[in-house]
């Protein structure tokens, strides 16, 4: 439910209240509807990747302080050295989708919508699956080997999951969002649309994107 009131909240955001109310009744021009403007540039795509970095860095303080805890440089030092100078972690007595330590569901849940949010962000901006792709790739090598290296030695199936778990749910993600925007607007479909592309959304409504 609070999920649901959040969606509709950013949903109807700058709508006034004449506007709200006649939503249901007319569908709105196509050039009025909130649809994203295919561009091909890599700007936004590139401030999308790096603010999601730093939520998940946040994110990662506020679960698991001790674990993350930015203060203690000495160890991050060595942290990063292990990661660069290591194969990535791969244990061979877990499951294949444990072999870092993780839970699977983190891994394949956690690291999937993690790379959709970047893939869906790209084809969003006019780039095709494979430029899409590489651009998940790319920013699961930062998470990996920069954001969380000082704590965290690499996983090898988390740089192999993220990219593919990212073109499977986010091409999902970038269908259905193309979906919902064709036909009427209606207050259903926004707060669906808000619910697939939440992040997307608010961006789009709050600072105006193109894309």
């Amino acid at each position: 439910m609070v999920f649901l009131g959040l969606a509709f909240a950013i949903a109807t955001a700058g709508l006034s209240a004449a506007q709200t109310g006649a939503i249901d009744r007319e569908p709105a021009p196509a050039s009025q509807r909130p649809e994203p403007q295919a561009e091909g540039g890599w700007r936004i795509p590139v401030l999308h990747a790096a603010g999601t970095l730093a939520a998940m860095r946040i994110s990662a303080s506020i679960l698991w302080p001790q674990a993350y805890d930015p203060t203690r440089l000495p160890d991050q030092f060595r942290g990063l050295e292990r990661a660069w100078s290591r194969l990535p972690e791969f244990r061979r007595d877990r499951p294949l989708l444990g072999s870092d330590g993780d839970p699977w569901t983190i891994n394949v849940f956690g690291h999937g919508l993690f790379g959709s949010e970047i893939y869906a962000r790209t084809r969003q901006c006019g780039h095709g699956p494979a430029a899409s792709a590489a651009a998940v790739a790319a920013t699961s090598f930062a998470w990996e080997y920069v954001v969380e290296a000082p704590y965290k030695r690499p996983s090898a199936v988390d740089l192999v999951w993220t990219p593919l778990g990212g073109l499977v749910f986010g091409e999902l993600r970038f269908q259905l969002g193309r979906w919902l925007r064709e036909g009427a607007s209606t207050p259903v479909r926004t707060i669906l649309l808000v619910a697939t592309d939440p992040f997307g959304e608010l961006e789009r409504r709050v600072f105006r994107t193109r894309c």
